[in-house]
């Protein structure tokens, strides 16, 4: 029984990773540089580039 509840417990965490933020990321040096991402990976690497992202 306690399998079962832990087995629950950790789906009803999962579910919560797959409904990720999405954001629109611009490149402020270059305005006609834009991209949308969904993956946090792939936020942080343009942010590290030094584009702007806001989540819609």
């Amino acid at each position: 029984m306690a399998g079962i509840l832990l087995l629950f417990y950790m789906l009803s965490f999962a579910s919560c990773d797959t409904a990720e933020i999405c954001w629109y990321c611009e490149n402020p040096h270059n305005a006609t540089q834009a991209q949308q991402v969904c993956n946090s990976m792939s936020k942080n690497k343009l942010e590290s580039y030094g584009w702007v992202c806001t989540p819609f």
